[in-house]
């Protein structure tokens, strides 16, 4: 049987609607996904296993059972769940899911995400609220996208580690007594991420430093080591220091993403470090490979990821906007570190939820 790529696959499906598809075997590594399969009346559905064909994957010696296709001609690559997959080839295996519905989740969460830092800003005096923002698609990609289990996670601007600390909360790493605990007396919470907290491996927020510790992590190790920057951190000397040695020691697993929000606390870094710009080049010159994307479009982000080349250490420029996506706190410096008053609370928090459904809806066109 022929193997198809995604086109083939939707092409199929839209011929063969009311027909359920059976995998004999399929592929996904996040940039490619390739399938082989029979198409079977829903009657005739049956449970069975099967074992992969010799030479296609050598290294897989566990057969899958059966994964059934639940197809959707808007879909790019097709429903399923892959079932006892030998270790080593699993962890490069995702559930295999049209990518409208894997967008709808995903926006979902960015939704919860700032949901949940809207909450929790009116228990404390302030917290970094519009840098945290500009940085929730960033973070939501790299936990429930890009990082594989055993890869690393340092977040350099560290004064937005309220939005860390509620990702961990959705993933039951952080607890929810601990996350409402932030800032309050005794907790173990701050404003910065301090290491030995659940899912915190870093202490950071004095800028300029997650590179540094991303480079010795990345030399130890081979799995890969994600870091967020902020575009601030550009005018720290030490971040320059380690994009050169990351490059120079051939650190490949080190994928940087930078919030490019145009920012810094008070002030406009075109207005303080007009010659800031262009990071791309600069970048560049420094041996990276480096993509810019939307930083709040997720296709954006998942496009350029696929471009990222495994040879070089890779970086992302997000061109981003601080308070995104509540209009009066867009682009705003004042809300560098506040917290909402009431009446802006119940405000932000209609305004996301109608946020939330115009994106969805975009998937449904």
């Amino acid at each position: 049987m022929k193997n198809l790529t995604h086109s083939g696959l939707i092409n199929v499906a839209k011929k063969n609607i009311i027909l359920s598809a059976i995998v004999l075997w399929a592929f996904h590594d996040k940039d490619n996904a390739m399938a082989r399969f029979e198409f079977y009346k829903p009657e005739d559905y049956k449970k069975f296993k099967f074992s992969l064909p010799q030479g296609i994957m050598p290294k897989v010696k566990e057969y899958w059972e059966l994964i059934r296709i639940l197809s959707n001609p808007k879909s790019h690559i097709f429903c399923g769940s892959v079932i006892n997959v030998d270790g080593g080839f699993g962890k490069a295996v995702r559930n295999i899911w049209p990518m409208d519905t894997i967008l709808k989740k995903l926006e979902k969460k960015s939704y919860l995400y700032r949901k949940k830092i809207l909450e929790i800003s009116q228990n404390v005096g302030a917290l970094h609220i519009g840098g945290s923002f500009s940085s929730t698609e960033i973070l939501n990609l790299i936990f429930n996208r890009f990082k594989k289990k055993n890869d690393k996670f340092i977040l350099s601007k560290g004064h937005c580690a309220i939005l860390q600390y509620v990702i961990l909360n959705e993933k039951k790493i952080l607890s929810d007594k601990m996350l409402y605990s932030y800032c309050q007396k005794n907790s173990k919470l701050g404003v910065h991420p301090d290491r030995g907290n659940p899912g915190i491996i870093a202490s950071t927020g004095s800028l300029g430093h997650g590179l540094g510790l991303a480079s010795g992590l990345a030399i130890g190790n081979k799995n890969d080591i994600y870091v967020v920057i902020s575009d601030g951190e550009l005018m720290e000397g030490t971040t320059w220091e380690y994009i050169l040695t990351i490059s120079s020691l051939r650190l490949n697993n080190v994928i940087l993403f930078i919030d490019f929000n145009g920012l810094q606390s008070s002030s406009w870094n075109k207005d303080t470090h007009p010659t800031l710009t262009p990071i791309t080049k600069k970048l560049e010159a420094f041996g990276w490979n480096v993509n810019t994307c939307k930083g709040h479009e997720l296709n954006s982000m998942i496009d350029k990821f696929k471009k990222r080349k495994k040879s070089m250490p890779n970086a992302f420029v997000c061109k981003t906007l601080k308070g995104f996506p509540i209009p009066f706190m867009q682009n705003v410096p004042f809300w560098h570190y506040r917290s909402p008053s009431n009446k802006e609370y119940e405000y932000s928090k209609v305004y996301l939820k109608k946020f939330l459904e115009k994106r969805l809806r975009k998937y449904e066109k």
